[in-house]
């Protein structure tokens, strides 16, 4: 069986790095606003979300600033690939069916989420990875996909390029 490497929320960080077997290290860190109140704007921009809707006098910490690495190298992560995710409490990272899968949790009671990342070796440039995919759920219906989005780059894929 796999390793499975978990990281929780200490201060503003939540960090998980380790093995996941011989040849893959891994390392994801996800830095938050320390619990800042969220302004007019970000409030109602959750509030038109049903997903993310939250008591307007909450305290949410965001998630600034994300770093993935895997054996070293950083993997490329798109800025909306961490757009609203706020609260986060943990992390866990895991192989599965030859990709490493990085979940992201957070939230709490009605706006509990999980986020799935997959991240692959490139077909192309080897022994780099980059991120293939990425699924939110929420807390409360876990078995349906709220959101969903697949990352595409010919240039790291095509073989024929």
């Amino acid at each position: 069986m796999a390793a499975e490497l978990r990281g929780e929320t200490k201060g503003n960080v939540c960090m998980v790095e380790g093995s996941l077997d011989t040849k893959t290290k891994v390392l994801v860190s996800i830095e938050t606003s320390p619990g800042q109140k969220l302004s007019v704007d970000e409030r109602e921009k959750l509030d038109q979300d049903p997903a993310w809707r939250k008591d307007r006098n909450w305290f949410w910490s965001k998630a600034d600033r994300v770093l993935i690495k895997v054996n070293g190298d950083p993997v490329l992560v798109s800025d909306s690939a961490f757009e609203g995710i706020y609260g986060v409490a943990f992390i866990i990272v895991k192989r599965q069916h030859g990709s490493i899968r990085i979940q992201v949790s957070g939230g709490d009671a009605g706006s509990a989420f999980d986020v799935f990342y997959t991240v692959q070796a490139s077909k192309r440039m080897k022994g780099h990875y980059r991120l293939t995919e990425r699924v939110r759920r929420l807390g409360e219906f876990p078995d349906d996909v709220w959101e969903k989005t697949i990352y595409h780059n010919t240039v790291w894929d095509d073989p024929y390029m």
